[in-house]
C-alpha cells in the first residue's frame, strides 16, 4: 500500500457550463491572491533594497554633518549625523535593533534573498493556475459553442 495520496483528475469535458464557470472563478480568485502576494513581496523587497542602498550612501557622509532626514516621501527635517558606523534597524512590529553598518547590510541582503526565494516559489504556482484557467475557459467556450449549435439545430427543426 502506498503512503502517497492518490490524486484524482477532473475531466473538464464532463462538467456543466455552470461548474466550469465556478472553477474558472475560483482559479481567477486564486490567481488574484497570488498576484497580490507577489506584489506585496516585491514592495517589501524593494524597501530592503532601498535601505541597503542608503547604508552605502551613509558611509560617505562625515560624522557630525548636517543633513535632511526624510519623515515621509515629501517631508524632511534638519538633522545631524552623529556616527555613520551604527544604525537602528526595524526588525518588525515596532522593534528596532542597533547594528553596525556591515551587520545591517548583511541583514538586508539576507531579507532580500529570502523574499526572492519566496517569489521564486510562488511564480510557478501562479503560472500553473493561469494555465489551468485557460484550459477551463477553452473547454467552456467549446461547450458553449456546441450548446448554441444544438439550440440552432433544434430551432431550425421546428
Amino acid at each position: 500500500m502506498s503512503a502517497e495520496p492518490q490524486q484524482e483528475g477532473i475531466y473538464l469535458n464532463k462538467l456543466s457550463l455552470q461548474q466550469l464557470e465556478q472553477i474558472k472563478n475560483q482559479l481567477t480568485q486564486e490567481i488574484n491572491v497570488l498576484q497580490e502576494s507577489m506584489h506585496r513581496l516585491k514592495m517589501v523587497q524593494q524597501s530592503f533594497v532601498t535601505s541597503d542602498q542608503s547604508l552605502d550612501q551613509m558611509k560617505n557622509v562625515e560624522d557630525n554633518k548636517q543633513l535632511l532626514v526624510p519623515l515621509t516621501g515629501s517631508l524632511y527635517v534638519p538633522g545631524k549625523l552623529i556616527s555613520n558606523n551604527k544604525v537602528l534597524v526595524d526588525i518588525g512590529t515596532g522593534y528596532y535593533v542597533q547594528k553596525p553598518v556591515d551587520d545591517a547590510k548583511k541583514y538586508f541582503e539576507k531579507k532580500i534573498q529570502y523574499l526572492a526565494k519566496q517569489m521564486d516559489q510562488i511564480q510557478p504556482i501562479l503560472q500553473q493556475k493561469a494555465i489551468m484557467r485557460e484550459e477551463v475557459m477553452e473547454v467552456f467556450t467549446q461547450k458553449y459553442q456546441m450548446q448554441l449549435q444544438v439550440q440552432k439545430a433544434a430551432a431550425g427543426a421546428q
